[in-house]
């Protein structure tokens, strides 16, 4: 079984607690002639670009695709992903479950806003 793919740093919150990874990251030491990814959490991806002599934030990659995951979602016939939805999906998503199954978790949980109405 596979685990939770977690932050690379060692402090995500005020508890000192490791969170579980949302974004891939480039780094590189050679000015992007070499790039490697880390995984990190949105903490602290929101500021890993700062302070850096190279800025590659365009090979940046989601861990997750959250359109991907709502559609998905939708699929099953509910709305939107709540927070704690797109939480959940990530940590099954990083534990290797495919999409279908990260859905049907995500909806049996009720981690999902009620479907919008049609209208004409």
């Amino acid at each position: 079984m596979s685990t939770v793919v977690l932050c690379h740093m060692d402090c995500c919150n005020a508890d000192g607690d490791r969170l579980p990874a949302a974004r891939l990251l480039a780094q590189s030491v050679d000015q992007g002639a070499n790039v490697s990814y880390v995984p990190c959490c949105e903490t602290h991806s929101a500021n890993w670009w700062d302070g850096s002599d190279w800025v590659g934030r365009h090979l940046d990659k989601p861990l997750m695709d959250v359109p991907k995951l709502e559609d998905y979602v939708a699929s099953h016939g509910f709305g939107d992903v709540t927070q704690d939805g797109i939480q959940l999906a990530q940590i099954l998503i990083a534990r290797g479950d495919d999409y279908a199954t990260a859905a049907a978790e995500v909806t049996a949980r009720g981690f999902t806003e009620a479907p919008e109405e049609l209208t004409d």
